[in-house]
């Protein structure tokens, strides 16, 4: 009866005992099996791997948009029911597919899973997902190229993303492997995925388990590849031979380093298990031992520079060859699609006709088959492709000549305008084959073609021509109001024999100048791009002549030079940000830009419009204006970056060593500009051609231009000079001390004693107010206490235009918006530079968003400037915006008596349909109304704080 008693109290003890075991397995002290730190900043594989460029992962300013960078994991079970699986990621999930095509709110993101329970045998294979044959013709390469290690052989994996979650009991999921159960749960804003498995199916965990579990880039189910370098929809820093582990951030277990096991130089990878009993730890970072690959060409692989010279223009002329359509001529506008289901270029069949002309020339083509391919060409512009009043359409169809309407295609995009400057660039090609071929049905056919063209018809108001024009909005907001890529443009439209557009526009554009007093002086292009430099002159010989603004040629000579000390400077400044950036690697130009939500950003010579990018073709079309800096820049070139750069059409689209991107592409204008541009050096053979011309002889008489250079190697003539410096009022403006209870909520309470300077239609510069639509004006102040500079705006716009997206925070004057320009080191010496901030009131879910933009340090406000503040609110006829600056960002100490430089613009548009995103900008205000205002902040108003 005793032992019986003593049994009775020993039991529960032994019962508690027992419990407090399994709980002491079951969880830490948190409640977790597992819980682990991962290192930040470690979404790099073995050390090296970089995101893909298209804007699904990365932001415009190389920010990650969507990342892979887990830095916590954490396993535990929910109501005895289900085992989960916790990953927080270091940001936030945008998942810019959504949920309209998957069940699940991430869109990029995979995460496999595998589980040894302790069991013997088991796989070691990871997954490669075999149960949806269209996946694997659309990514067979897919696989994770990593093995489970031997001790942890799986009997259970999971794979989870967006359109499934699932259990594998084989690696390929074939034969009933592949169970669709589980679920996810996704906290976007906290960036927190969780995997939730029954427990049914695997068993509760136990001490005898073991887990691998990896994050990576889903593509059609399988493993996003990662290859040698990036690409739009690549990883890059592996190897193009698929040899690497295609995982993007390890879960590794103690004691070990995610860059030691994902090390693939070394052998085959092997994935260790982490033991459930491992329960809480902290992962470190360790070194990285895969060495980056060589992009350089060596000596012995770089021939000599008449080879090199020559192999540009054979190579680019073969571009055209092969990238145009033998029945209508027309010209892939760039490689990166690949077939008549992407558009053709107008202006790239304009450089591709003189190309071809080249490729005769020089015997690489026959002159006969040039011939007929030209004359078939012509034949289709003037039959066949989509034109109206003589103008053709930006973009085409390859195969019809129809205009690019992509949602007739089921593609998205918007529909492509008739281009007055691409109608120009294929003339100038056009008239090119018709001096080589004078004589024949092709000279016929070209100046039919030119003579077609109702030049007058595209002139707006103030005597210059529109960008173009669209059968549902009419003429684009958009002018051919300042000095660009446009000459060639004006003097065709001039030499018209038919409907030719007077002398006197040739005048209406702005000229403004840049480098004043300097012997560099010259007439600017405001984005500074290279190519606006260039275009023009790649068919009109500017040599050795002037009108009575400029010698052309010089000018481009002088923004040459602009925009290589432009580059040398951003790189002396910022040491290390951006290693291609030197003396002898420059040209800031347009082009394909890696992270662009668009693909295509046009960089230029100014605070802001650079990220490291470098389009070959700026230096190479320079060849003859700077020959000896741009044969120093195509030694460069290949010496550096040659083995990745330099492919079977010549030099490609554009590269940035800083975010591993290597162009693959190519884009007709880009290849075109060089073909021409290095012939000219050789031979003058276009020049030669194209000024034989009648219509250009009589448009350069027009335009009033004399033989000879201008004296001292100026590019501006004196008398020009003079007119555009003569003196321009300085407008003045106070900021009063804030109230102490002021608050940046978009409204105007605190505002009562604050001095207001207005702005309306009077003080447009650039684009026009459709007054017969609306009357656009606004009011602005400024005030200030010893942390912030307060500015506040007012704004009437009866058609407030919302469609800026909260992830495409760049830019904002393609719409609705307003901007302070300030300047404060303008008259105290060592404050910051220029402090663009540019505000819309309401993006498209209703919130206002602000970025700098054309200073020095660009990107949106929540980034580059976060102590920003920032509120707006909507009034009965527009809106109200209230900003607020620390200090700290403009280097200045408040004080009665501290003076910046100050101006507001208002940026409108009346286009109440426009796309997310579209650039629709109509017109812009400003309190300053000088040309080019946003690039001249000498003329800029003074703000005094009292």
């Amino acid at each position: 009866m005793r032992l019986k008693k003593t049994l009775l109290l020993i039991w529960p003890l032994f019962i508690v005992l027992v419990g407090v075991l399994v709980l002491r397995f079951s969880h830490t002290s948190s409640g977790y099996y597992l819980y682990i730190v991962d290192p930040h900043g470690d979404d790099y594989g073995p050390g090296t791997y970089t995101y893909p460029v298209d804007f699904t992962f990365r932001l415009e300013n190389f920010g990650k948009r969507e990342t892979f960078d887990v830095v916590e994991f954490k396993v535990y079970e929910k109501n005895d029911k289900e085992i989960v699986f916790e990953y927080r990621l270091a940001q936030p999930i945008v998942d810019p597919w959504g949920l309209s095509s998957k069940p699940y709110p991430i869109s990029v993101h995979g995460i496999d899973i595998y589980i040894d329970t302790g069991k013997p045998g088991g796989h070691t294979e990871t997954i490669f997902d075999k149960t949806v044959p269209g996946n694997l013709e659309m990514n067979p390469s897919g696989t994770i190229n990593a093995k489970i290690s031997e001790d942890t052989a799986w009997e259970y994996a999971v794979r989870a993303h967006g359109w499934e979650v699932a259990i594998f009991r084989n690696p390929t999921g074939e034969n009933g492997g592949k169970i669709k159960v589980g679920s996810l749960e996704v906290d976007k804003e906290k960036g927190i995925i969780r995997i939730l498995i029954p427990n049914r199916i695997t068993g509760r965990p136990s001490s005898d388990w073991k887990i691998v579990t990896y994050i990576f880039g889903i593509d059609y189910g399988n493993a996003r590849v990662v290859n040698a370098h990036a690409s739009a929809w690549n990883f890059g820093g592996g190897r193009d031979d698929n040899s690497d582990p295609n995982i993007i951030d390890l879960i590794v277990p103690p004691g070990t380093t995610q860059e030691e096991i994902l090390n693939f130089e070394k052998g085959a990878v092997f994935l260790p298990g982490i033991p459930l009993t491992s329960k809480s730890y902290t992962s470190q970072k360790g070194r990285i031992m895969v060495k980056p690959l060589e992009t350089g060409l060596s000596p012995e692989e770089i021939p000599p520079m008449d080879n090199i010279l020559n192999e540009i223009v054979r190579r680019g002329t073969m571009y055209f060859w092969d990238f145009s359509d033998k029945e209508t001529g027309l010209v892939r506008d760039t490689t990166k699609y690949p077939n008549d289901e992407f558009p053709a270029s107008v202006a790239a069949t304009g450089f591709g006709l003189t190309s071809l002309i080249i490729g005769a020339h020089r015997g690489w083509l026959d002159n006969q088959l040039v011939y007929e391919h030209i004359l078939r060409t012509l034949r289709s512009f003037r039959d066949n492709v989509a034109q109206h009043n003589g103008f053709f359409y930006h973009f085409v169809r390859m195969s019809t000549g129809e205009r690019w309407e992509p949602a007739k295609l089921g593609k998205p995009g918007e529909s492509s305008e008739l281009s007055s400057i691409d109608t120009a660039l294929f003339l100038a090609g056009a008239l090119t084959a018709a001096e080589y071929y004078k004589g024949t049905e092709v000279e016929v056919l070209a100046k039919e073609i030119y003579e077609r063209v109702r030049w007058d018809w595209m002139l707006a108001d103030d005597n210059t021509l529109y960008h173009g024009w669209t059968p549902e909005r009419g003429f684009l907001p958009h002018k051919w109001e300042y000095y660009a890529e446009s000459m060639i443009l004006y003097l065709l439209a001039m030499g018209s024999p038919t409907h030719p557009i007077p002398p006197s526009s040739w005048d209406a554009w702005e000229r403004p100048l840049a480098n004043i007093g300097t012997r560099r002086m010259y007439i600017m292009s405001p984005p500074e791009s290279l190519f606006t430099y260039q275009y023009s002159h790649a068919w009109i010989d500017f040599r050795n002549k002037h009108d009575r603004y400029a010698d052309y040629w010089q000018n481009s000579i002088n923004a040459i030079y602009n925009n290589r000390n432009f580059v040398i400077w951003v790189a002396i400044n910022n040491p290390g940000k951006y290693s291609a950036f030197g003396e002898d690697v420059w040209g800031l130009t347009a082009g394909d830009a890696p992270c662009a939500k668009t693909g295509y950003k046009n960089y230029g010579a100014y605070l802001g419009g650079y990220d490291g990018t470098i389009h070959p073709y700026g230096m190479v079309a320079s060849l003859p204006f700077v020959p000896e800096l741009s044969m120093r820049g195509i030694q460069a070139l290949l010496q550096r970056y040659g083995r990745e750069i330099w492919r079977e059409y010549g030099f490609t689209s554009g590269f940035n060593p800083d975010i591993d991107w290597y162009s693959r592409d190519y884009t007709g204008i880009d290849v075109g500009i060089q073909v021409i541009m290095v012939q000219n050096y050789l031979d003058n053979f276009v020049w030669n051609l194209f000024m034989r011309n009648d219509y250009i002889k009589n448009a350069m008489r027009l335009a009033g231009f004399v033989e000879g250079t201008l004296e001292n190697g100026r590019a501006v003539t004196v008398e020009y000079e003079q007119k555009y410096l003569k003196p321009v009022e300085v407008k003045e403006t106070i900021a009063s001390k804030a109230p102490p209870t002021i608050k940046i909520d978009g409204l105007l309470s605190d505002w009562s004693e604050a001095t207001f300077e207005t702005v309306g239609p009077q003080d447009v510069v650039l684009g026009s107010i459709r007054s017969d639509i609306e009357n656009v004006r606004g009011r602005f102040a400024a005030a200030w206490d010893k942390n912030f500079l307060y500015l506040a705006c007012d704004v009437t716009d009866t058609i407030l235009v919302t469609n800026i997206e909260p992830d495409d925070i760049h830019s904002l004057y393609r719409t609705d918006s307003i901007e302070f320009y300030i300047q404060p080191d303008r008259f105290v010496p060592g404050a910051a530079g220029i402090f663009k901030i540019a505000a819309i009131p309401f993006d498209t879910k209703g919130n206002p968003q602000a970025c700098r933009h054309e200073d020095v340090n660009p990107g949106p406000i929540s980034m580059v400037a976060p102590e920003v503040k920032l509120a707006s609110s909507r009034t009965s006829n527009g809106y109200v915006i209230e900003i607020a600056i620390p200090w700290k960002y403009l280097g200045l100490e408040p004080a009665e008596g501290v003076k910046m430089g100050l101006n507001f613009t208002i940026q409108n548009t009346y286009i109440r349909d426009a796309e997310p995103g579209e650039y629709v900008r109509t017109a812009m205000l400003s309190w300053i109304r000088v040309p080019v205002v946003w690039a001249r902040p000498s003329t800029w108003g003074v703000l005094t704080l009292t």
